[in-house]
């Protein structure tokens, strides 16, 4: 897996995005969105409209980012970068300048999953709910790497995952999030009401560092093929 170190500092992080010509405003939470256009989605936007704080929005092509532009454009405290079509490098760039995320298939997550940002991965629907297994194998995954280190954190994130994959809510998370609705996506959109930045950012550097840790070094990795591999 090729990664990148951790952690965009602020001021690079508006540089990465004013290069399309935006503007952010430097108190706004910026989030990512990369989504499959699905119930779950809707709601996120409709709990993106009763957000409490400005957020700027980073929306690459695609029809999930235009329902958030179609929803949100002229309210005074949302903000966005419509990106045009981009580099694989640029794109990675964008999404690692923001604070939160919604991505979809492997590649984008593997870039937050690395970059440390707090995300919502939306797996690929499958009719035969195939996408709601491999949610939960994931949930259990990373709950016994770093779910210990702020349990309120990661009950919060799980409940995010879940509503954006359709699997149910274990009866333990608090009452609030069962709803897996606004609630669950106000939160998500409101870290300085009811999850503090840094409680979530602190879960998504400690699960990011876990997997570099275990990540094998491609360097090694490619020497040792090489040394073992011949022409017949």
């Amino acid at each position: 897996l090729l990664h990148e170190p951790a952690a965009y500092s602020q001021a690079l992080a508006l540089a990465t995005l004013s290069q399309w010509g935006s503007t952010v405003p430097a108190d706004a939470l910026r989030v990512f969105v990369f989504a499959y256009l699905t119930d779950c989605f809707k709601a996120f936007v409709r709990a993106a409209a009763l957000a409490m704080q400005p957020i700027h929005w980073v929306l690459p092509q695609g029809v999930a980012g235009q329902q958030v532009w179609l929803a949100l454009q002229g309210r005074a405290q949302h903000s966005f970068t419509r990106l045009p079509f981009v580099s694989q490098t640029q794109f990675d760039a964008a999404l690692r300048s923001c604070q939160r995320a919604w991505v979809r298939g492997e590649d984008s997550a593997i870039t937050a999953l690395f970059a440390g940002v707090p995300m919502v991965w939306q797996l690929y629907p499958q009719d035969d709910g195939a996408h709601r297994v491999k949610t939960q194998a994931y949930i259990d995954t990373v709950e016994r790497a770093v779910g210990h280190t702020d349990p309120l954190a990661f009950a919060r994130w799980r409940g995010a995952l879940c509503a954006a994959n359709g699997v149910p809510l274990p009866t333990a998370i608090p009452e609030a999030l069962a709803t897996q609705g606004a609630q669950v996506w106000f939160d998500f959109l409101n870290p300085s009401a009811a999850q503090p930045q840094l409680q979530a950012q602190a879960l998504a550097q400690a699960w990011a560092l876990h997997c570099a840790a275990r990540s094998p070094d491609l360097g090694l990795t490619v020497s040792s093929w090489l040394k073992n591999w011949t022409i017949h």
